[in-house]
């Protein structure tokens, strides 16, 4: 009898290490960019109807979903849906961005913006992102969360999760979405806070050492990117610029380097990982050149553009899936994350003129 009960717990055992080992972690990466956050709330709904129409939709039941500065508001709204609700989840977040405008982002101060430049320590009053979360995200979070922040006290890059109460989640992302000048800083935790993206466009290590949580290998990691910035960066610049333009256009080009050094820094780590899909705006945005507008009519452009480019990331993905050669040295990586790295490596070589091999590209 002792040994059919010893039998049976090493049975048990090996079935429990067996389920380990078979768990895997999917994880979304939603960068920073305004009101720029429509073509991801675009993007996400067409991963996820793709995705259902092929019969697949676990495909996009991400465990983790690490957001930065809008990014950062995308994820507690997504991050309130558990998995089996995935389609419901994408349909809301594309309602919430066809609904939102500039009044429940932030106003100006009585005296207007002269009064925010001379007299306060922002251009503009962030009290209307606050009411506008506390309305929308009213349910326990399901998933892992990364919402990260700067911290003006020590310059360190931060991160905070679902963990968390309501309230101080809620806190947690008016830090990370406090743009320095133009959104007020944020007071959390007796320490002063702004925008996340300060730092990091895009948080892919968060949302990795989160799924490093739930499997036992980073092979088992399966990463999903969503950002604003365009493949290539081409601005007409005027010659009157004002100020609040200036900072815009600093921001943009700061963020175009910091998510390509983002995504090289993590691939660079983290070469087994399956990096599947890596999506950028193919043509440029609208509302790019000044993302605080939040025109509606922009805003379901945007929203369409993310949606057909979601889609069409999915159908390249399993074309390409389905057609390529099982021993591709590189068969970790999907087509479009080869083409994002390839990308990102011709940026940074060219740019200090270092000669590379570009027979590895798709």
């Amino acid at each position: 009898m002792q040994k059919l009960f010893a039998i049976f717990c090493i049975g048990l055992l090996a079935c429990s290490m067996t389920t380990v080992s078979a768990r895997s972690c999917k994880a979304l990466v939603i960068a920073g960019g305004a009101d720029l956050g429509s073509y991801e709330a675009g993007v996400i709904q067409g991963l996820v109807q793709a995705y259902n129409e092929l019969g697949q939709v676990s495909e996009v039941y991400w465990d983790v979903i690490s957001g930065v500065s809008v990014g950062a508001i995308t994820a507690v709204g997504l991050g309130q849906f558990p998995k089996e609700q995935t389609v419901e989840m994408a349909n809301w977040v594309v309602n919430l961005w066809e609904n939102i405008s500039k009044s429940d982002v932030y106003s100006n101060y009585l005296g207007g913006v002269v009064q925010g430049f001379l007299f306060e320590e922002s251009l503009f009053k962030t009290d209307p992102l606050r009411a506008f979360l506390k309305k929308n995200v009213t349910r326990k979070q399901t998933r892992k969360l990364v919402i990260g922040v700067t911290n003006a006290n020590t310059g360190e890059y931060e991160r905070y999760n679902e963990s968390l109460s309501d309230a101080d989640l809620i806190e947690a992302v008016m830090c990370s979405s406090a743009v320095p000048a133009f959104f007020p800083y944020q007071i959390f935790k007796g320490n002063t806070y702004f925008d996340g993206g300060v730092v990091r466009a895009a948080d892919v290590f968060g949302a990795i050492d989160r799924c490093k949580e739930l499997v036992d290998d980073v092979s088992q990691i399966t990463v999903d990117v969503i950002l604003v910035t365009s493949k290539t960066f081409e601005q007409d610049v005027p010659d009157d610029l004002k100020p609040i333009k200036v900072g815009t256009l600093s921001q943009k080009v700061k963020d175009h380097h910091n998510a390509r050094r983002s995504l090289l820094e993590a691939y660079e780590a983290f070469p087994t990982i399956n990096w599947r899909h890596i999506i950028n705006p193919q043509t440029k945005l609208p509302d790019a050149d000044f993302p605080f507008n939040f025109n509606h009519k922009q805003l379901l452009q945007m929203i369409d553009q993310g949606r057909n480019e979601g889609r069409a990331a999915v159908q390249q993905h399993t074309s390409y899936e389905s057609s390529r050669n099982g021993n591709d040295e590189t068969s970790n990586l999907s087509l479009s994350a080869k083409l994002a790295f390839m990308d990102a490596y011709e940026a940074v070589f060219d740019r200090y003129n270092i000669s590379y091999n570009k027979t590895t590209s798709a």
